[in-house]
């Protein structure tokens, strides 16, 4: 049974530090919140494959490979 009281969302660790990495508005203002950690993971490991795709089409160049380790998960009460 999951705690309802839980939610969870990913950072990632920018040059400045850790900050929100994901967000459930188009300005950027209000962090996406996910219900388990499970469901945090399953967001970066898709952001993660996107990126890959997007590198071996072409879109975007080899620099902007973001790896795992720079992503985390933090509870929020």
């Amino acid at each position: 049974m999951k705690d309802k009281s839980k939610k969870y969302k990913v950072q990632r660790d920018y040059i400045y530090g850790w900050d929100d990495a994901f967000f459930s508005d188009d300005n950027g203002e209000v962090s996406e919140l996910f219900d388990t950690r499970e469901e945090a993971e399953a967001e970066i490991q898709e952001h993660i494959a996107d990126i890959e795709y997007a590198i071996s089409k072409g879109y975007m160049g080899k620099d902007s490979y973001e790896p795992r380790e720079h992503f985390r998960i933090k509870i929020i009460n």
